[in-house]
Parts: C-alpha cells; sequence; structure tokens
C-alpha cells in the first residue's frame, strides 16, 4: 500500500478517492486473527505437516536459459525457494523431536526460518498470480507486471541466495532486467497524466432524510434538508 501511495503521486497522499480508505483498513487488519506473525507461524506449521497443503514439486531448471523477464523462471525460483524452506523447516523440527524436546520448544527455536517459509508461499501464490495475468492480460500491461515481479525477487534475494536457489550476482542480474523493464516502460510513461494531478472526485450520494428514533431531536434533519423539502421540518436545526 505505501508503494502504491508513492507511485501515485500527490492523489496518494490526498484525501481524493478511496486510497487512505484502504490504507487504513490496512493497519485496521494488521492484527487480524491476533497478529500477523501468528498467521504466518500456523501457516508455516501447516506447511511442516503437509496439513491441506501440496509442497511445489522438484523441478529441471530453470527454465528459458534462466531469463529473469520470463514468467516461467519467476515461478521456478518461487517454487523452489518454497519447497526447499519448507523442507528444511520440517527436518529441523522433527530433529529436535527426535532430541527430546517438547513442540513448543521444538518451534520456538525455529520461528525466523517459519516465517520465511510462510512468506515464501505466499510470494509463490502472488507471483503466480502476475505470471497468470501476463500471458493474458493486455500487452501494455506485461512491463508493469514483469517489473512487481523483479521488486519482489530483489527484495527475497537473501533467502534465494540462503536455500541455494540462486548463485552468487543475483541482484545485478534483478537490477539489469529492471532497468531493461523501465527503459520499455519510459516511451509509454510520456502518455500518463502528471503524478501531482488530481482526478475528479467522486460523486456523492444523494441526500436522503434520517431514519429512526433519532430523527426528531434538535440538530436533525440539518436546515439543508428542510430547505431541499421546501418546508420547514418540525424539529429541525433553527439558529438563533
Amino acid at each position: 500500500m505505501s508503494a502504491c501511495r508513492v507511485h501515485s503521486g500527490a492523489p496518494g497522499f490526498a484525501a481524493v478517492e478511496r486510497l487512505n480508505a484502504y490504507r487504513g483498513l490496512t493497519h485496521a487488519y494488521q492484527n487480524a486473527g491476533g497478529d500477523n506473525e501468528l498467521i504466518l507461524y500456523d501457516t508455516a506449521r501447516a506447511m511442516a505437516d503437509r496439513d491441506r497443503y501440496v509442497p511445489p514439486e522438484p523441478e529441471l531448471g530453470p527454465p528459458d536459459d534462466g531469463d529473469l523477464d520470463s514468467p516461467r523462471v519467476w515461478l521456478f525460483l518461487a517454487r523452489d525457494a518454497e519447497r526447499r524452506t519448507r523442507d528444511r523447516l520440517a527436518g529441523r523440527v522433527e530433529a529436535a523431536l527426535r532430541d527430546g524436546q517438547d513442540a513448543f520448544t521444538a518451534w520456538n527455536g525455529n520461528l525466523a526460518l517459519a516465517r520465511r517459509t510462510a512468506t515464501a508461499c505466499a510470494d509463490r501464490i502472488i507471483l503466480e498470480i502476475l505470471a497468470a495475468a501476463s500471458g493474458t492480460g493486455p500487452k501494455a500491461l506485461g512491463p508493469v507486471l514483469r517489473l512487481h515481479a523483479l521488486d519482489r525477487l530483489e527484495r527475497r534475494a537473501a533467502v534465494l541466495l540462503d536455500e541455494g536457489v540462486v548463485p552468487p550476482g543475483i541482484l545485478d542480474e534483478l537490477g539489469d532486467a529492471r532497468r531493461r523493464t523501465c527503459d520499455e516502460l519510459a516511451p509509454a510513461r510520456r502518455s500518463w497524466p502528471p503524478r501531482s494531478t488530481f482526478p475528479p472526485p467522486s460523486p456523492r450520494p444523494p441526500r436522503s432524510w434520517p431514519e429512526g428514533p433519532r430523527a426528531g431531536r434538535k440538530g436533525t434533519p440539518r436546515r439543508e434538508f428542510a430547505k431541499e423539502a421546501g418546508e420547514p421540518a418540525q424539529g429541525g436545526y433553527r439558529s438563533r
């Protein structure tokens, strides 16, 4: 959401449209289900136990000669990282249990890996959505989706390197791919509206008379409601 506000320019920080309302919702749901960290841990535990979860199958690759512009490569990297983190988490928890640790202690010592495992699963789902949209959506949307996918892979480069999914030098390759994509987007950028341009305001819903037991109390309906009706409303607002 923060990235969306930045890329929207001035409208992203102004009280127009519904972007800030969505931002408020994201803040409100940060603690949904107790806490987002707990959701990640629950997800990782289900992944390790294969509770209604099937890990990605190993693949020979990477496909397309490892070209980071290819959606097939995005999926290969994300699925391989998910499978490796899941297998390592399950192995470490099982080893701790065999050594006599109780379940709480075994999991408590692997919370950082559990968080990375669940995040890898979420990344794979997002990249699958981007890859599907890249293949079926408008051609002009392709570079935008590719840039989003490359940004996500760049943020997860540490995990990709730590799990042996990619060799050293991946950050340089991702940087080169991002520059190529931005160069591809640059000509179309000239036709976009300026970032300081505000969109037209949304039409307001029609006013209606208040309903319920409070309708006749002082202050409601307001003066403008009575004026629109063509006659003063009983119990309406009157200035002194």
